[in-house]
């Protein structure tokens, strides 16, 4: 599943939804530790055609191109639902496939 779509499935499917905040996205910015920086899930406010927007600590707003996304993982169950360049073999569910005590089926470390 692309980059794109699993976020709209993180915002908008009823049935993950609820389970958003268990995760964190990690993306390609220079200058950080390691180029590196990691945000919750939650600090997203929009999904658009290429890129994303997040709200930093500084309560600014930051766009996010999908091609710096390198991971998307719940930190609960510490799994990965995206890691850039590998191709999980299982991805988030059909529509209504989550059971109400279930979550997105997701990959292991």
């Amino acid at each position: 599943m692309k980059t794109r779509a699993v976020l709209n499935r993180l915002i908008w499917d009823k049935n993950i939804k609820k389970f958003a905040g268990e995760y964190t996205v990690t993306f390609i910015h220079r200058g950080a530790p390691l180029d590196e920086r990691t945000i919750q899930f939650s600090q997203i406010t929009k999904v658009l055609a290429s890129y994303f927007l997040y709200v930093d600590e500084n309560g600014e707003e930051v766009q996010i191109p999908f091609h710096r996304i390198l991971s998307i993982r719940n930190e609960q169950r510490k799994t990965f639902l995206y890691i850039k360049g590998k191709h999980p073999e299982e991805d988030l569910p059909e529509e209504n496939a989550i059971g109400e005590d279930a979550s997105p089926t997701e990959t292991e470390e």
